[in-house]
Parts: C-alpha cells; structure tokens; sequence
C-alpha cells in the first residue's frame, strides 16, 4: 500500500523523505512545534509517552524471556518499529496521499478543497481513514486487526494495573474481574468524552512513566546492592514505597512545570531527578521498614 501511494502521488523517494511540516503555521504555533528545534522537542515529548509505557509493560512481559538480555532487545525493536518505522510509514502515508484523500473527501462528501483538507489532517482518526481509503477492504480488515490487537494489549495493561492496585488493599478477586473492569473504564471514558483529556495529557503521561523507569532502575541497580540482596529476598517491605512515590512526584513536577521553560524536552528532567532523589529518599531519609512478621504469610501466600 506504501509503494502503491507514493508511486501514484508521481513524488520522488527524495520528497517524501524529506517533506516538511503538514499542519497549518497555526496549529503549529498552538503547540510551540513553529520552529524546527520546536518541532523537535514536540515530537519526542509526545513519542516519549508511548516509550515509557512499552518499556513498562515489556518490563513484565520479561519474565516469560530465556535471557534477560533477550527482552531488551525486543524492547529495543518495538521502539524502533513505533517511533521511527510506524512514524516514517505514517507520514509518508499522509503526504504522499494527501492529494487522493482530498479528491476523495471531495467527489464522496461534497466538501470545498479547503474543508477536504483540513479533515484529510485530523490526525490521528485521518491516518485511520487513510490506510480504510487507500487500502479499501484489506486496508479495513488490517485497521480493524490492528485495533483488536490494541485492545488486547491495553486490556492486559490495565487489568495488571488494577490488579497491582487493589493488592495495596489485600483485595485479590482474579484477574479476570480486573479484565472486565478495564473494559467497563474503558468504556465509561468513551461514553464521557475522557479520551481527548488522554490525548491532551500524552505528553505528561510519559514523563511520568519514564519516572517510573527511572525509580525502578535506581531501586535495582543502587538501592539494592546497598541495601544488600538479604534483606531484599528474606524480608517483607512496606506496602507503599512512599520514597519512590516522592521520587516519582518531584521528578513530574519539575519537569512538567517548575523546569520546563528550561528543559523544553520533560522526560530528561524527570529521569535525573527521579534517579538522583529515589536513592537519597530511600537509603538516608525514608528508609526500607522491614517486618519479619510477614514471612510466613508471604511463603504460604
């Protein structure tokens, strides 16, 4: 379908390599992407979000890995397909095909060019109904494939979420509960118009879970060893780990507001901060309260 749309659109491999920005200088200026450093700093905060949390729930998905090395890698490939191979695809799509959508937006809804052309850009439905126009019954059953995929992945993300949350609570009804649960959330944000709040929050999104990252590997790699493995394998941590909580909330709000205006690009800052102030918090302030108490309930449970 690539090849078929850049080679009907008469441009070079040259063009749609190398095209420029296909919002209007408005909307470009809207989200401070009207200049290239701009446009830069736009397209990896928001590219961040969908990062942090693959790593996350790669992170999981590991322990069903041969090696440990062996889920790096496949969470290296995934974020390479994402971020530069879906988004190259994506916006080859867009600006190749920009001329057939439009026509098609035009003999099919009776739209002037301009109103063609702004629906052909209302990212991210238009890149749906593009790969439906283009593709026509495949380009269907592939986008509807596709979303079932996506449905599947976030139901499992969300189901290990709410199930980690109401483990804080000692409630533990089964996962499947957590399934059915995720779907009806989800289905509530739908009926309430929540996604566009989502959507308007990607970019928060992943700096809070690149801080989540963060703290993880700090616990692992500094906290740990400090602390010593003992300790870590024998005995029963606190329910909360407030330290990495704190982390967590110091790293966001730096990088989403006090440092932002300095540090355009959030996730940079909220990884530093979050490895800088989780070990300090956890080994010297908020220290680990360990209790012996619960290693029989642990090793029955």
């Amino acid at each position: 379908m690539l090849l078929d749309i850049i080679l009907s659109s008469g441009q070079s491999w040259r063009s749609v390599l190398s095209y420029g920005a296909q919002f209007p200088p408005e909307v470009l200026a809207s989200m401070h992407a009207d200049t290239n450093l701009g446009k830069l700093i736009f397209a990896i905060n928001v590219l961040i979000g969908s990062a942090g949390a693959l790593a996350l729930v790669d992170a999981d998905i590991g322990r069903y890995a041969r090696r440990s090395r062996d889920i790096g890698i496949a969470a290296f490939l995934g974020n390479v397909a994402m971020d530069i191979g879906m988004l190259l695809i994506g916006g080859i799509i867009m600006f190749a095909g920009m001329p057939r959508l439009i026509e098609y937006y035009m003999n099919t809804q009776g739209m002037s060019m301009s109103e063609a052309a702004q629906a052909a850009t209302q990212s991210p439905n238009s890149i749906a109904a593009a790969f439906i126009i283009f593709g026509g019954i495949t380009g269907t059953i592939l986008m509807v494939l596709a979303q079932g995929k996506a449905q599947v992945l976030n139901t499992y993300s969300g189901s290990l979420a709410l199930s980690n949350l109401f483990a804080s609570f000692k409630w533990y009804p089964g996962r499947f509960v957590f399934i059915i649960m995720a779907n009806v959330i989800g289905l509530i944000m739908l009926y309430g118009s929540l996604l566009q709040l989502v959507n308007a929050w990607i970019t928060f999104l992943g700096v809070v879970t690149t801080a989540v990252a963060a703290v993880m590997i700090a616990d692992y790699f500094i906290v740990r060893p400090v602390l010593g493995h003992r300790n870590m394998e024998i005995f029963h941590a606190e329910a909360v780990n407030w330290s990495g909580v704190l982390s967590v909330v110091i790293g966001v709000f730096l990088a989403h507001y006090a440092l932002k205006s300095f540090i355009p690009i959030e996730f940079f800052t909220s990884i530093v901060v979050s490895l800088l102030a989780y070990p300090i918090l956890r080994l010297y302030i908020l220290k680990p309260n360990y209790s012996s108490s619960s290693i029989q309930k642990d090793i029955v449970s």
